[in-house]
């Protein structure tokens, strides 16, 4: 097969780091094109916890990833933590594993033979979606683009969290039949997350034909030639969540050497290991103290702002973390001027929960060092009683550059 002549991974399937403008936060899209440089469809495949749909000793995406040489492997349905079990209905190449009772916001996601992406509601019986030709399915949440366009504002708000910002994990398809997966992070001091209209709205920019919410919050991981790619969210950016189901690509078990399985296994630890260290040093309210060598006074205050509320760490890795809150505030003039040696590497715009005529909406950090806020209304500013200055976060030139 060409794939095992050509190396372990598919190089055709790539991971892009992403920015989102409106939200602050990182995201990664991962595409998994329809077929591989030789013309050979790149399979998406469901795979399972020590390979047993009934194991409940459950692994990590990773764990899975190394055991099984995949090239990429990110989790998908939701499951009962307690009962370890995913919900809903389960399909398995052309078998149906488990139909069980969904609620409302519990959409089934098919996957046909050659990769074609298809969401059925709730409701739908599994023999129907074995008759249309989709071998395997799983239940996770819902889907956000069907046909090319957005789907009802009743699917979209059927789930309270669907409108607050979290950790977010989505599938996606265009026009060619090639997948994407989007991974975003979230529930940080810095980054909070994703609605699912932010996601959304990211889709219908790439010009998605079909895109679906995947389980999210501290189940969403992605993994890539064996390294996890994302940060995730479950004690403070260390813990991987273990799960009973995944989608990936990679070969066969029957084609995998177990020197290859070796080989891998070291990498996505020693990753693993550098990310456990990196967060460390992000600010949350469990590590102020042992942060305390990196906190840092010394902006210009203009006129009433910089309340001593307001606190600023420098940390190892060029990063400025703003906690706290600035009370008063000129909105004619930047409320707080950074230290002179402290330049951020470029300009950035931070959204704050104001939402009304008169209410702080945002907070734009300049390349000079100012930070000054804006109004909903130029015409109808309002006094900024205090403004909240949690998850703003600035990349700093290192000294001297």
């Amino acid at each position: 097969m060409a794939y095992m002549q050509s190396g372990v991974f598919y190089n055709e399937v790539t991971v892009e780091r992403l920015k989102d403008n409106e939200t602050n936060n990182t995201y990664f899209i991962a595409k998994v094109p329809k077929v591989d440089s030789n013309g050979n469809l790149i399979k998406l495949k469901r795979g399972f916890s020590n390979d047993s749909f009934e194991n409940t000793e459950l692994e990590s995406p990773r764990s899975f990833a190394a055991r099984n040489a995949s090239t990429l492997v990110v989790n998908c349905s939701t499951y009962s933590t307690s009962a370890r079990r995913v919900v809903g209905t389960s399909i398995y190449n052309g078998e149906i594993q488990q139909e069980l009772n969904k609620e409302p916001y519990n959409h089934i996601l098919a996957i046909a033979d050659d990769n074609t992406l298809k969401a059925y509601p709730p409701s739908t019986d599994a023999q129907t979606i074995l008759d249309d030709g989709f071998n395997n399915a799983l239940t996770a949440f819902i889907p956000m683009i069907e046909s090319g366009s957005k789907v009802s504002d009743s699917i979209l708000d059927s789930r309270d969290i669907f409108s607050e910002r979290h950790p977010r994990q989505a599938i996606a398809q265009d026009s060619d039949g090639n997948i994407y997966f989007l991974t975003c992070e979230g529930r940080r001091a810095a980054e909070k997350g994703m609605t699912v209209r932010d996601v959304l709205r990211i889709f219908l920019d790439m010009d998605m034909q079909f895109a679906y919410m995947l389980d999210g919050g501290g189940s969403a991981q992605t993994v890539y030639h064996g390294t996890t790619i994302n940060r995730f969210s479950d004690s403070r950016g260390k813990t991987e969540r273990e799960m009973l189901d995944f989608l990936f690509v990679g070969p066969d078990s029957d084609q995998i050497e177990p020197s290859v399985n070796e080989a891998l296994k070291p990498l996505g630890v020693i990753n693993k290991l550098r990310s456990d260290e990196l967060a460390d040093y992000e600010y949350h309210p469990g590590n102020h103290e042992r942060l305390n060598p990196y906190l840092i006074n010394g902006w210009s205050d203009y006129g009433s702002s910089g309340s001593s509320l307001a606190r600023v760490w420098h940390m190892p890795n060029n990063t400025l973390y703003l906690m706290g809150t600035i009370k008063g505030g000129d909105p004619n003039k930047p409320f707080m001027k950074l230290p002179d040696h402290m330049r951020p590497m470029f300009s950035l715009h931070f959204l704050v929960p104001g939402n009304k005529i008169g209410e702080i909406y945002k907070v734009v950090v300049y390349a000079n060092g100012e930070l000054q806020m804006y109004y909903w209304s130029e015409e109808a500013r309002g006094d900024a009683s205090y403004l909240r200055l949690d998850g703003i976060y600035v990349p700093i030139w290192p000294p001297g550059a």
